[in-house]
């Protein structure tokens, strides 16, 4: 089975892809949430993340949350995680987290914005 991660605001809390995650993991496969945060407040505490996941019916094998004090921070520390979970697809929507993620070991998949 493969290693799935995906980030949450803008990506998975798209209907699509929380479909995608749910058939993923109903096939067996592991669905990490890295979801990137400035602080641990507010929408970006672990119970508000849970929360926000149960609204979405979205099964998950563990909540990662990055924190740093700039975009590209997190997405370095995206990077990281991914790496030390050895996720093999990754989905994201932030083009600074992207940059970050593409020198790493998985397949990363750019969300676009809703039009």
């Amino acid at each position: 089975m493969s290693i799935y991660a995906f980030d949450l605001d803008g990506t998975l809390d798209r209907l699509e892809l929380a479909q995608l995650a749910r058939d993923l993991h109903a096939a067996g496969h592991e669905i990490h949430i890295v979801t990137g945060a400035l602080a641990d407040i507010g929408e970006w505490t672990l119970a508000a993340r849970e929360a926000k996941l149960a609204q979405l019916n979205v099964p998950y094998t563990t909540i990662q949350r990055c924190f740093g004090s700039t975009y590209e921070e997190i997405g370095r520390r995206k990077k990281e995680v991914c790496d030390a979970l050895a996720v093999t697809v990754v989905l994201d929507d932030a083009n600074s987290y992207i940059r970050q993620l593409q020198y790493g070991n998985a397949c990363v998949l750019q969300v676009m914005p809703k039009r």
